[in-house]
């Protein structure tokens, strides 16, 4: 009998919790998260060259830390002419998913993307790891 309570009491709302929302609740929190891209990023986003070389299909998300301990800030492309709605702090590690190339910043023209926040940060700041070459091409 207390093993019959334990499952009613414990097991039954842990099943109704595992049930699938339904399609309306998924439909409009997907078409809430969709992101705006401007016009502005979209027109210099950088380039990339993607290919089959076994460095760029084995790339993977590598945490770098940023060199210095002022913030650098995290733009919508691969340009200093883009807008920088995030920042990276000096001196913490964040995590990076692929690179760019864009406009050279202290003659490195490489920029990495953050991977939840989708904005590029100039690979002048991140350690020696962030290497398009470690990152692969976006």
């Amino acid at each position: 009998m207390q093993l019959t309570k334990f499952l009613v009491t414990f097991l039954l709302p842990l099943g109704i919790l595992a049930l699938p929302a339904p399609e309306e609740v998924v439909e409009a929190r997907d078409a809430d998260s969709e992101l705006q891209v401007s016009s502005e990023a979209a027109a210099a986003q950088g380039t990339s060259d993607n290919n089959d070389a076994p460095a760029k299909l084995f790339a993977r998300d590598r945490y770098c830390r940023i060199n210095g301990s002022g913030r650098v800030n995290c733009r919508t492309c691969a340009s200093t002419s883009c807008s920088a709605p995030y920042y990276v702090q000096g001196g913490d590690w964040y995590n990076f998913d692929c690179a760019v190339y864009g406009q050279p910043i202290y003659g490195n023209p490489v920029w990495v993307r953050l991977v939840y926040e989708g904005c590029y940060v100039s690979a002048y700041y991140t350690d020696a790891g962030c290497t398009y070459e470690s990152l692969g091409g976006c």
